[in-house]
């Protein structure tokens, strides 16, 4: 479990470390959730989006038994609606703002509108990961339609916590499209 989670953290921070430019010095600290660091998140954007160059790895609390990561992204529309149909993106943009340079662990989750059935008869409310996320810095958070059974109508929400407190929420409305 401590490898998979060093290869999350290390992905994770090629990801956030490729959108930064090459003059900023990074010094980052290592911080344990506390009442000492001030957390503020930001919205920078939030609809469909565009990855390419995306690194799939296993996640077992997944419906689709993974988890993607790309660095390569773009949001191509600012909706809260989005399209029922399949290799649709979308999510959030955003900065979690600190008093301190450091990596935080937030935990992030998709609130389905129903229970989903995967294709090995498990069922899923929501999905929930706590990652490590650097402060000061532009990244990422989105679910794609990668198999037909995650394909769900309805209101989906994505939250994310950190020391166990709501920082964000934001509803998409997935509609069918005829």
């Amino acid at each position: 479990m401590k490898k998979y989670f060093a290869c999350l953290f290390i992905a994770l921070f090629t990801l956030i470390a490729s959108k930064r430019s090459f003059g900023q010095v990074w010094q980052p600290t290592v911080i344990a959730p506390s009442d000492s660091i001030q957390i503020t998140f930001v919205e920078l954007n939030y609809g469909k989006v565009e990855t390419n160059g995306t690194k799939r790895i296993p996640d077992p609390n997944s419906p689709t038994g993974l988890h993607s990561l790309s660095a390569n992204y773009q949001f191509v529309e600012r909706t809260d609606t989005v399209p029922a149909v399949l290799n649709t993106n979308f999510g959030v943009e955003y900065s979690i703002k600190s008093n301190v340079n450091s990596v935080v662990p937030i935990k992030t989750v998709w609130k389905f509108p129903g229970k989903m059935l995967n294709d090995k008869n498990r069922e899923y409310s929501e999905l929930s990961r706590v990652l490590p996320m650097y402060t000061n810095s532009r990244t990422y958070s989105s679910y794609k339609f990668d198999e037909p059974y995650e394909i769900m109508p309805g209101v989906w929400e994505i939250e994310f916590y950190y020391n166990n407190k709501l920082i964000y929420s934001k509803k998409f409305t997935v509609v069918l499209v005829l």
